[in-house]
């Protein structure tokens, strides 16, 4: 049987955890806070007689939360201190002047 035209053009990629968090450079345990949360859709492709889900994220939904991201540059630092922080210490052997 040979799939009609309208099937593949609406096939819509999907990706597993590992994959999605390779895309969005999280971890494995971040995109799956992000499905609990709801931040990201995702389906369970495993089988009905299955006791593990096996989650697939739409390729649209991952390059949605990537074009969301922003970015403001590099975080500031904290400012350095006016003099470095010196403990008072005289070794034991050596006598003041």
């Amino acid at each position: 049987m040979v799939a009609s035209a309208t099937a593949i053009d609406s096939f819509t990629p999907e990706l597993t955890i590992r994959e999605a968090s390779n895309a969005l450079g999280v971890s494995q345990k971040t995109v799956r806070r992000y499905l609990t949360e709801g931040s990201l859709i995702a389906r369970n492709a495993a089988p009905l007689s299955s006791a593990r889900a096996m989650w697939r994220i739409p390729l649209d939904a991952i390059q949605a939360m990537r074009s969301s991201y922003t970015v403001q540059g590099k975080l500031p630092r904290a400012a350095a201190p006016s003099s470095p922080r010196v403990l008072p210490y005289t070794p034991k052997h050596i006598k003041p002047r």
